[in-house]
């Protein structure tokens, strides 16, 4: 009986033993789990390029991703993904190259605002002029920034300069595939305000359109402005770009070749008349006319008309030059 008193209590000292060793056990688990939870690195989207973008490029929404990074790894020229760094890259202009997924930096970039924006924006070689445009030379405000066009130049000439009885007025394309840098002061488009919302109201129309020009342009448009009134012409983006912009710098370097102009006469036609054309009657033929002799006798004189009896002497008479003169 001892035996078997002896025997149940080894078990349940045994079974104390084993349950307070799962207890600690558990206990250990769970603060070595709440320790590791605790030194996971915390991690944080910054912005990157979803592709690699060239100096000048103007930053939109469809070219920025994120990647995740560690707290530590993050430095202040980095921008963190969210509405302020959203707010910071969209519209500005990449100063150098931006490598596809390697962290924006902000000095990589500059806002609209800022000193050197246009000039970032600008390919190497090329410059930006303005010139004042209209409702109707500006196509209603259909015009936005990136678009090209050609540009139209419409003068008149006064009759005196080009020996002319009246004033000329004529109009001619001086430039062609120009891209259009900014309206104003907008170099994009804007479709939401500072808010995020959507716009209500479509900007107001440009008083100005900036361009991107070669030097040689910039001297042509300059003159241009004096010389009449300029409009814009939209282009296709079928048409080409930088392709075609690059042929025409090559074509403006070598000898010009002469443009095609429009005069106001091409337009209507009422301009080229100068007054009823004269009415010429056709003499009537030889045979059908009644010719008249004078004959001078000393102090008397006398007519004799010749009708159907000289037609058939009259090319025997002209031959003789009997025939008098008319």
């Amino acid at each position: 009986m001892r035996i078997v008193v002896l025997f149940i209590a080894a078990l349940v000292i045994a079974g104390g033993a084993g349950f307070y060793l799962y207890l600690e056990m558990q206990a250990g688990a769970a603060a070595a789990e709440a320790q590791a939870v605790v030194e996971a690195p915390k991690l944080q989207q910054v912005y990157v390029p979803v592709a690699e973008l060239s100096p000048g490029s103007i930053l939109k929404p469809e070219h920025l991703g994120r990647a995740p990074l560690e707290d530590a790894a993050i430095t202040p020229e980095m921008v963190v993904a969210g509405a302020e760094g959203d707010k910071l890259l969209v519209g500005s202009v990449a100063r150098q190259v931006l490598p596809k997924g390697v962290p924006i930096a902000r000095s990589a970039v500059v806002q609209p605002g800022d000193r050197g924006f246009l000039a970032a924006v600008l390919p190497q070689g090329k410059r930006a002029i303005s010139i004042p445009i209209t409702e109707v030379a500006g196509i209603s405000g259909l015009i936005l920034p990136g678009d090209r066009v050609d540009i139209i130049l419409t003068y008149s000439l006064a009759g005196e300069a080009i020996e002319a009885t009246r004033e000329v007025r004529a109009s001619e394309t001086v430039m062609s595939n120009i891209r259009v840098l900014a309206l104003d002061q907008r170099l994009h488009q804007t479709t939401v305000a500072a808010d995020g919302k959507p716009l209500a109201d479509a900007p107001p129309l440009a008083r100005t359109a900036t361009l991107q020009v070669s030097p040689r342009e910039a001297e042509m448009i300059t003159l241009a402005t004096s010389l009449g009134e300029l409009s814009l012409v939209l282009n296709s983006v079928h048409d080409g770009g930088q392709g075609v912009e690059d042929a025409a710098d090559a074509a403006l370097g070598a000898e010009a070749e002469p443009r095609h102009m429009t005069l106001d006469s091409d337009v209507t036609s009422l301009l080229l008349q100068t007054g009823p054309a004269p009415v010429v009657e056709a003499a009537a033929p030889l045979a059908d006319q009644i010719l008249r002799i004078q004959i001078v006798r000393g102090a008397t004189s006398g007519a004799i008309e010749l009708g159907e009896q000289v037609v058939a002497a009259a090319p025997e008479l002209e031959a003789a030059g009997d025939l008098p003169a008319e």
